[in-house]
């Protein structure tokens, strides 16, 4: 029964380019098809993507229904009311800061995200320091640190559940320790296929007469000594 409702998923999410294909021949350079067609065959002054895609939309989903795209590429290459998704998935999420998320979202009919919230927040080294005013009204509609922080707090807006298997882990050791300590031993694990640690893994090796080079100062002190023996 599952593989039956696969093969129709694929067997509809294919039949646009199946009709793209047919159509392909004896259409006019302003058809979108015969604007695709004479780009593929251009040696030079080849359009810019965002422009082609936005001559192209049609024919583009459907010879590609399904796209991978950083939410940057989306706003760079998709021009707004373009094109239309019936879902879009975020993965990382805890590590993507809700402002970059929009644009995706507002091009898709249903969202999914994906992320862990005891993975590392999106960075704000660049960041500039904010300070607002306690008695601020729009303090309470400022963003949280990331899109999985947001979505996390408007549930029942979004349905919330828990992935229980990991798989990853070349070592079970290596999730067992995260397993206990942070996700209080929900995940299902796998036994790792080999038992032997040689080669792998971290080790702590004292250097005795080590040195800490606190600022690369080193470096550029043997940079400066290459550049004069040169």
């Amino acid at each position: 029964m599952r593989s039956s409702k696969l093969g129709q998923i694929k067997a509809a999410a294919s039949e646009p380019a199946r009709r793209i294909n047919s159509a392909y021949t004896g259409l006019s350079n302003a058809s979108e098809v015969g604007i695709l067609r004479r780009e593929l065959e251009k040696r030079r002054r080849i359009k810019p993507l965002r422009r082609l895609f936005a001559e192209i939309p049609q024919a583009l989903q459907a010879l590609k229904p399904c796209m991978l795209m950083s939410p940057l590429s989306v706003s760079t290459f998709l021009k707004p009311g373009a094109m239309k998704f019936d879902l879009v998935v975020f993965d990382e999420a805890s590590q993507l800061p809700t402002q970059e998320a929009i644009p995706s979202i507002l091009r898709a009919t249903q969202v999914i995200v994906a992320g862990d919230a005891n993975q590392l927040p999106p960075s704000s080294f660049f960041a500039s320091a904010d300070y607002t005013d306690e008695d601020d009204p729009t303090e309470d509609l400022e963003p949280l640190q990331s899109l999985l922080d947001d979505c996390v707090a408007i549930v029942p807006v979004f349905d919330r559940t828990r992935l229980l298997w990991h798989y990853r882990s070349r070592d079970e050791r290596l999730i067992k320790f995260s397993n206990r300590q942070f996700y209080e031993n929900s995940l299902i694990t796998f036994p790792g296929a080999t038992t032997d640690s040689t080669g792998s893994g971290v080790r702590l090796v004292y250097v005795p007469n080590g040195v800490w080079d606190r600022g690369r100062k080193l470096q550029s002190s043997i940079s400066m000594i290459l550049m004069e023996l040169s």
